[in-house]
């Protein structure tokens, strides 16, 4: 216990930094409910066609995740 270190600001940035990425990242994957009905205006395609988006979205967060 005698080399217990404090915490730099570098650290603690850095932590606050990973917190904001995982926070914006987690809200992009809950709101794609949101995106798909404009996803499906812009590209013009039946609504089976355009959720390989939102598939593909949550698949490569739960396949990356595990990194």
């Amino acid at each position: 216990m005698a080399n217990v270190t404090k915490d730099t600001s570098s650290e603690w940035g850095l932590l606050a930094a990973i917190t904001f990425i995982y926070a914006v990242s987690g809200g992009f994957l809950l709101s794609i409910g949101v995106y798909f009905a404009i996803f499906l205006e812009e590209f013009q395609e039946p609504a089976a066609t355009t959720a390989w988006l939102s598939s593909l979205n949550y698949g490569s967060c739960y396949l990356i995740g595990k990194l």
